[in-house]
């Protein structure tokens, strides 16, 4: 051997110590604050369908249209390592580590050595295998049982030829079980399933001895997927009603489906540029690749599920991405053998280029990690904040689905709760009767409402609350609102007469005012009699303001009329109106001034306001307030 060369076994040595290398590094990114961010609401959800008995699993799973699988082992996780957000998303870290060998074995079959420690390398880094590796949810699982059905099938049809038989048939039957298990766990794995099918019907007579093999494998995961699939088709075809068919361009998707495979979910407009390097070395590893057969494998793994969920479609909510899993594999596959074109070319290109990927991955990880911006829907908090808000005589009003796990997997019960409505469906009397009994036995109802409003027709709580209560708090949290109610004062305060004219549009007519303890603080109870002058043609926002004696605000609350279900645009001329709502004011920031008008919210401008002799008095009206 030449002196300076290393032998072979030195070079085996070196790989798999690299190889340790990046899968210990893997881990370390994964575990990072893999409980730092609050749960959001898939995921509380898929924590409360496995806590379910197998046969409610199946059935939740079924219901919705999703596969069970990553269900039923988040069952048996959860009675293993309990259920604190840490335990919980380690499940999935471990899927997520366990890819990265996989991916390396993907690329050392097909395309060599340092392909395969390049994608392994990618694959560790990849903010977004980081992401869904710290979340309960299935596609880190979905992620590792594709690769692994891959790497059967590729050291098939790519790897050695001299293998026992034992050997070739281990390698079928985890193909088709792995393939199987991907499809239970995710749809979209069939979508790879067409794409290597449609690879050996190109190149079956290059693969002739595998061909009867072949067919009896593909048949076996139809049989074994197809239970699932007829039990899913009527909820399938459901979702398919009311997804909308390629609803998001294919220019779009492109765009957003590489910027998640390269940089994540944690990037703004700004640092999107950083997907080009990316692009670049796909591209580069498309023209180098060699023989031409691996190159269109690795074009089929990835174009054809990309076109197939497109045509099919998805829903395009918030992180839709995630939706084209599969499709990453092949992805960090090429970009590897584009860093495997620059080292054959000069090994300072390759180090180049592999360090404009790390700078790129670090960036978009230091957002993931950092930057509130990039943070998931925080439950924690704001149910946190619900509890520290709430006097002991206070309740909530829980109104979503059932056991609303966005919800109770934080609460701890520090005030009674109440959903409304319970299981079956009661009439607006009887939850009108149950709202008013809870309003007169409480001081102050919290609202906790899915949104849209599926469990609560046309906002009938929200309403009888707008007319009954007076609102404080609003905040939405992904697709439930948290607003709180403060309930009426026993003793108001007299009604006090008044005719204030809003630019001829609107009179206020009159006005009572009560103040009531709060948590840390007092809530000012506002009713307000409008007068309508005429039809209005446009809905004006009402604004009523407490300042201090400097002129600074100590307390605030805008909204349309009756929390914006009686717009002023609606009113009739001559009608009165009753509107009520709260403002909140620390202990120490009290004030007596209270300022109330209108605005256009489509631009700001507020209505002159007018006294009772017609003089114009500015742009509000000052209010006394009647009792402290």
């Amino acid at each position: 051997m030449a002196s300076g060369q290393r032998s072979p076994a030195r070079n085996i040595s070196a790989h798999l110590a690299f190889l340790i290398f990046i899968l210990l590094l893997a881990f370390l990114l994964r575990v990072f604050r893999i409980d730092f961010q609050s749960l959001w609401g898939d995921e509380a959800i898929a924590i409360f369908w496995a806590q379910n008995d197998l046969a409610g699993v199946y059935q939740e799973a079924i219901g919705s249209s999703e596969p069970p699988l990553y269900y039923l082992a988040l069952h048996y996780w959860q009675s293993l390592a309990g259920t604190r957000e840490f335990a919980l998303r380690y499940l999935s870290l471990l899927f997520g580590v366990l890819t990265i060998p996989l991916l390396y074995q993907l690329g050392r079959t097909t395309l060599g050595q340092s392909a395969g420690l390049y994608a392994a390398t990618l694959a560790a880094l990849s903010p977004y295998y980081i992401y869904y590796s710290q979340e309960t949810r299935m596609y880190a699982q979905t992620a590792f049982l594709t690769a692994l059905s891959m790497a059967c099938l590729i050291l098939l049809l790519f790897g050695e030829k001299k293998r026992s038989g034992g050997q070739t048939a281990l390698l079928w039957t985890g193909y088709v079980l792995a393939a199987a298990a991907a499809i239970y766990t995710l749809w979209v794995p069939g979508f790879i399933l067409l794409a290597v099918n449609i690879y050996f019907l190109i190149f079956w007579r290059r693969h002739r001895p595998h061909l009867w093999p072949w067919v009896v494998c593909q048949a076996s995961i139809l049989a074994l997927s197809l239970p699932i699939v007829l039990a899913s088709g009527q909820s399938l075809s459901r979702r398919a009603e009311v997804a909308e068919r390629a609803s998001i361009p294919i220019t779009t998707v492109l765009r957003e489906v590489s910027k998640a495979f390269s940089l994540g979910n944690s990037v703004d407009d700004t640092q999107t540029w950083l997907t080009l390097g990316f692009v670049a070395l796909l591209i580069l590893g498309s023209v180098a690749m060699k023989p031409r057969r691996s190159l269109l494998f690795w074009l089929l793994l990835l174009v054809i599920p990309i076109a197939a969920i497109y045509y099919v479609s998805f829903a395009p909510q918030k992180g839709w991405p995630r939706y084209f899993m599969v499709a990453s594999l092949p992805f960090y596959v090429l970009i590897a053998y584009g860093l495997r074109a620059l080292q054959s070319r000069r090994s300072y290109l390759a180090f180049f280029g592999l360090l404009f990927l790390l700078v790129a991955s670090g960036t978009s990880l230091n957002n993931y990690y950092s930057d509130p911006r990039y943070a998931r829907y925080d439950y924690r908090s704001q149910i946190a904040r619900l509890e520290a808000m709430s006097l002991p005589t206070d309740a909530v009003i829980v109104n979503g689905r059932p056991r609303f796990p966005n919800f109770y997997y934080y609460f701890k019960n520090t005030i009674p709760d109440f959903p409304i409505p319970r299981d079956g469906a009661p009439s607006r009397q009887e939850v009108a009767a149950q709202l008013e009994r809870l309003a007169n036995s409480h001081t102050g109802l919290w609202l906790v409402k899915y949104m849209p409003p599926d469990y609560d027709a046309d906002n009938f709580i929200q309403r009888w609350l707008a007319k009954n209560t007076f609102k404080t708090y609003h905040q939405w949290v992904e697709n439930v609102t948290f607003s709180f109610y403060s309930t009426p004062s026993s003793q108001p305060a007299p009604i006090q007469p008044l005719k204030v004219d809003f630019e001829d549009q609107a009179q206020l007519v009159g006005y009572w005012t009560s103040v009531v303890e709060a948590r840390g603080g007092r809530v000012v109870q506002l009713t307000l009699f409008w007068q309508a002058r005429k039809r209005m043609e446009k809905s004006y926002t009402i604004f009523a303001q407490l300042l201090d004696p400097q002129g600074r605000k100590v307390g605030q609350w805008d909204s349309p009329p009756e929390d914006g279900f009686n717009l002023t645009s609606s009113w009739r001329p001559g009608e009165v109106v009753e509107d009520r709502r709260g403002i909140y004011v620390p202990n120490e920031a009290w004030s007596d001034s209270l300022y109330l008008g209108l605005y256009n919210l489509a631009d700001g401008r507020r209505l002159k306001v007018w006294d009772e002799v017609g003089k114009e008095i500015g742009d509000h009206v000052t209010l006394a307030l009647l009792q402290k």
